[in-house]
């Protein structure tokens, strides 16, 4: 244990006990009020911006470089203010950041388009809670710094586990007490009030280093810090940058991956936040926390498993790869982590080392939030973080291997060796496989899109589009078969049904012309809609990703061939749909069809209480509201038919195996309507699926609550 001259042992023993329950304390609270706010400020803002899993990874971008920010100034504030007066400075900032409080996000920062969402989210952020969570981030390192001034030893390191405990309950806290039972404002409420316990905690500290302090001097101990501590080489610092941004890499990555599948929801937030926490409290709070010789295999087991669910796809079960996922993420950062512990300065440069390992967390969220939409047609971070890391950890292991002896010596490069070349060859397959093939490819904030040509050797072969690895439309190549509509809008399909046995679109009486449909598409996929769009028929398109239009447009000919009058309106829909209801612009849909699909589900917010009633003011009287509901992983048909039952309308599902061809593939599609005209027609009832057994328990969704949970297969 290092004891700074002049502090007699003892005197720092009988000293440390309190001033550890001081420090504990306001460390605990600070941590778990950051790590708390996170998924409650992505709640806020999910529904502004399409309700992706790219809204996450930009929230995750924003606290780290809050993070930094806040390390920044710890650190800074540290090395330039006296003691007693860094106690003061910081806690009179704490204290004007209560005037600020709440913290929920002002409804104003709705997006007017879909333009440049990353940097709109960084700046509502910014401005709703940007100064309170600096000041709350830069508690960990601030007051580890204090506590080593007043007491000594090597203890501050051990600090920062407790810090990162508090930020797992945090995080915990948040899917499962505070989610369930408490809507947003009383969310915020409540952070806001654990806020100013906060402030005071921290008010505690600063007084107790004041009157420590001011102890040593009447006493005559106070002297400076440790200064002959050796200052670390540069080498060592970018091995402390670079491990903690691959951690920060593989996490955001690895979150991605999860939730485009499937929903970008707290729970999947939180479950590899929470891991990745767990790290740094093994590595931090105990020296023995981290065994190279453990965790080392490990790392490699879940590499291997890691890259075998990349290339089996997205037809494995979801527990199975959140599980395989969640525990490569585990091992992986368990070794940066610990590689990094391994490599920690002593505590009179603790700041500094903090905010270096701040920053390779914020030049990871940079690289996956920013850099790599720009860089990479799809999801190859994870693949290059995977690499990055192992390289990493094999050339820290070959650096120590005068430690091995023997067998092991010669043992330990060959199996790095393979191991290594196993998981390129992986990555480089798994590459292979995801970009041949591709007419087209185009990523953005809202994901991933690619064009492929398929059963090209059959006399049926289709034009797919794809959304990461899932399907989001289809059109036949061959020039005869262009018109027929594909994918899940085959002439059998449940919104086929609603469009083609709508009272409307039948004939009039005494030979009349057939009145015109005005149809609404809540995503616009390749605008197969419009196949069966008539000259007097209106087509509406919401679409929040501006890629898809140019993408649908330019490789497939649904819309350009239709008939049908139409329009495309960028931004999150029901934004938009919100908007136009409060300019008093009710659009009197008469088919309304639900099918924006996120990876493989419908964004949360689309499916709630709220949105419900916003869809059914802009139906017409005798409209029909068509939820998309085919998915690999989820049953959502509880969550359609509660709402339906809510919103006093009937609901029918319709679930069809495709054509003949191929061109249709099997849907599943849930009508909501109150006609009775529709509902009593002979071809609509024969067409009706009886309701799945999940169904028979519906199932209600709010903009406060939803769980995932209750509707995966």
């Amino acid at each position: 244990m290092h004891v700074d001259a002049g502090i007699r042992p003892g005197e720092a023993a009988r000293s440390r006990l309190p001033a550890l329950v001081r420090y504990g304390f306001a460390l605990f609270v600070s941590a778990l009020l950051v790590f708390q706010v996170q998924p409650l400020a992505g709640r806020f803002i999910l529904p502004w911006f399409g309700g992706g899993s790219a809204v996450w990874t930009s929230c995750l971008l924003f606290f780290q470089m809050v993070l930094l920010g806040g390390y920044a100034y710890a650190h800074w504030l540290s090395q330039n203010v006296p003691p007693r007066r860094q106690a003061w400075i910081h806690t009179g900032l704490l204290a004007i950041c209560v005037a600020l409080l709440p913290i929920a996000p002002d409804a104003t920062w709705k997006p007017p388009d879909p333009s440049f969402p990353a940097l709109r989210i960084l700046a509502l952020l910014g401005a709703s809670l940007g100064l309170p969570l600096l000041l709350a981030c830069a508690t960990a390192p601030l007051l580890q710094r204090w506590f080593h001034r007043e007491v000594g030893g090597d203890f501050p390191y051990r600090l920062y586990a407790v810090s990162n405990a508090g930020s797992l309950l945090g995080l915990l806290s948040y899917p499962f007490l505070l989610e369930p039972w408490l809507g947003l404002e009383a969310q915020s409420e409540v952070w806001s009030a654990g806020f100013a316990i906060f402030v005071a905690a921290s008010g505690w500290c600063a007084w107790g280093l004041h009157r420590g302090l001011a102890q040593q001097e009447t006493e005559g101990t106070a002297t400076s810090e440790a200064l002959g501590a050796p200052v670390p080489s540069w080498q060592r610092r970018l091995l402390w940058l670079a491990l903690s941004a691959c951690g920060s890499v593989l996490l955001i990555a690895t979150t991605a991956r999860i939730t485009q599948d499937v929903a970008p929801i707290p729970l999947l937030w939180v479950l590899p936040l929470a891991l990745y926490l767990v790290t740094f409290i093994a590595c931090f709070g105990n020296e023995h926390g981290y065994d190279r010789r453990i965790w080392g295999p490990l790392f490699v087991v879940g590499l291997a498993g890691l890259t075998g669910m990349l290339l089996e796809g997205k037809y494995v079960d979801i527990r199975m790869q959140v599980a395989v996922y969640c525990g490569a993420l585990l091992a992986s950062c368990m070794v940066c982590h610990g590689e990094m512990v391994r490599l920690r300065p002593h505590p009179r440069h603790l700041t500094a080392f903090y905010l270096i390992v701040s920053a390779g967390g914020a030049l990871g969220g940079i690289f996956v939030g920013l850099l790599a939409p720009l860089l990479f047609d799809d999801y190859w971070e994870l693949h290059l973080a995977c690499v990055a890391a192992f390289v990493l950890f094999a050339s820290l292991v070959l650096r120590d291997r005068e430690n091995a002896s023997g067998r092991w010596a010669v043992a330990l490069p060959l199996g790095l060796a393979l191991a290594g070349s196993l998981l390129v060859f992986g990555m480089v397959r798994d590459y292979r496989e995801q970009s041949d093939g591709r007419l087209a490819v185009a990523r953005n904030f809202y994901g991933v899109l690619s064009v492929r040509d398929r059963n090209l050797a059959t006399p049926h072969p289709v034009r797919r589009l794809m959304h990461g690895r899932i399907e989001h439309g289809a059109q036949p190549i061959l020039g005869k078969h262009r018109e027929i509509p594909a994918s899940y809008y085959g002439r059998s399909s449940g919104v086929a049904v609603a469009i083609l046995r709508h009272p409307r679109f039948s004939s009039g009486r005494d030979g009349q012309a057939a009145k015109g449909l005005s149809v609404a598409a809540v995503g616009l996929g390749v605008g197969t809609i419009a196949a069966y769009g008539r000259p007097q028929d209106s087509l509406r398109f919401y679409e929040v990703d501006p890629g898809m239009r140019e993408i649908s447009d330019a490789w497939f000919g649904y819309r350009s061939r239709s008939a049908a009058r139409q329009e495309v309106v960028l931004g999150d829909a029901r934004v938009s749909l919100e908007r136009e209801l409060a300019e008093g612009r009710a659009q009197g849909f008469d088919v309304l069809v639900l099918d924006a699909f996120a990876g493989d589900a419908v964004p949360v917010h689309l499916l709630t209480r709220e949105a419900f009633d916003v869809y059914r003011r802009h139906l017409a009287p005798g409209g029909i509201l068509a939820v998309h509901i085919s998915a690999i992983h989820l049953d959502l048909s509880p969550v359609v038919r509660g709402l339906a039952n809510l919103a006093s309308m009937r609901s029918i599902r319709i679930e069809d195996g495709g054509d003949v061809l191929g061109y249709a593939t099997w849907s599943d599609w849930i009508l909501v309507t109150n006609n009775e005209a529709f509902l009593e027609d002979p071809a609509v009832r024969a067409r009706v699926t009886p309701w799945s057994d999940a169904a028979s328990t519906p199932r209600v969704w709010t903009d406060d609550f939803s769980n995932l949970a209750q509707v995966v297969k």
